[in-house]
């Protein structure tokens, strides 16, 4: 039987997943998972002469609401 994936094995799928599509879209990836003392950057990453920090958010349905709404 095959175990189900932990929680920190989804958001990484879904942090690939980001900054594959990010990649796609022409964005540089600058650093990945950067922690502070108050929480974490998802994505750094750069278009031209935008830095952008990206958050990533999963959900695998809409019944516990959309992601954004996760975001505070």
């Amino acid at each position: 039987m095959v175990a189900a994936p932990t929680t920190l094995q989804i958001g990484t799928r879904g942090e690939d997943r980001a900054t594959a599509y990010l990649e796609r879209c022409g964005y540089r990836i600058l650093e990945r998972n950067v922690r502070f003392k108050c929480g974490e950057l998802d994505i750094i990453a750069s278009e031209g002469n935008t830095l952008c920090f990206v958050e990533v958010r999963y959900r695998s349905d809409a019944n516990h609401g959309h992601p954004f709404e996760t975001v505070t």
